[in-house]
């Protein structure tokens, strides 16, 4: 488990944050997968920590669930069609990605409440990260959609400067 989220962190971290360049419209769709698959990454984590396996029953249809959403979303494979989520209200998209990832979170709260006192210690730090992480990746998300000048769109440095806030929850795991 834990080469499992060492690796899943890293290529979610190197996917996800790098704003197009490797895995652009131009990439091979095996590449267009990349980030999609480091999501998934991310609630297969919250799903399987710390046992490795699926915490309950329930989980795995979810989970199946949102890899196809996160297919949808974020590899257009239905360009400007109404199956592509890209040409939705963002609040659909906000409301839906919210559901899995709180999802994820009452898995390992599920999982630390039936777990016995050592467990629950060792994994205590684990939940709390996960929870705070999620908290603060759908707060920072739903403050930009309040407030749309909180958004960042600057080129190079100041873009990076200007993003550094959403990556910031990613630490606390």
């Amino acid at each position: 488990m834990a080469t499992f989220t060492a690796l899943g962190l890293a290529f979610f971290g190197w996917l996800f944050f790098n704003n197009g360049k490797v895995t652009g419209a131009s990439a091979p769709l095996l590449l267009r997968l990349a980030p999609p698959a480091a999501l998934a990454g991310l609630l297969l984590f919250s799903y399987l920590f710390p046992g490795g396996r699926f915490s309950s029953r329930w989980t795995l249809p979810v989970f199946g669930a949102w890899c196809a959403w996160l297919i949808l979303w974020l590899v257009p494979l239905f360009p400007a069609s109404a199956l592509d989520p890209n040409g939705w209200p963002e609040v659909a998209r906000f409301l839906i990605t919210t559901v899995f990832l709180t999802s994820g979170v009452f898995a390992q709260l599920n999982r630390y409440r039936a777990a016995d006192g050592l467990t629950r210690a060792q994994t205590r730090p684990v939940v709390a990260g996960l929870t705070a992480t999620i908290s603060a990746f759908l707060l920072i998300w739903l403050s930009t959609m309040l407030f749309p000048d909180l958004r960042a769109s600057a080129p190079d440095l100041p873009g990076l400067i200007a993003f550094a806030p959403y990556m910031l929850p990613w630490l606390f795991l």
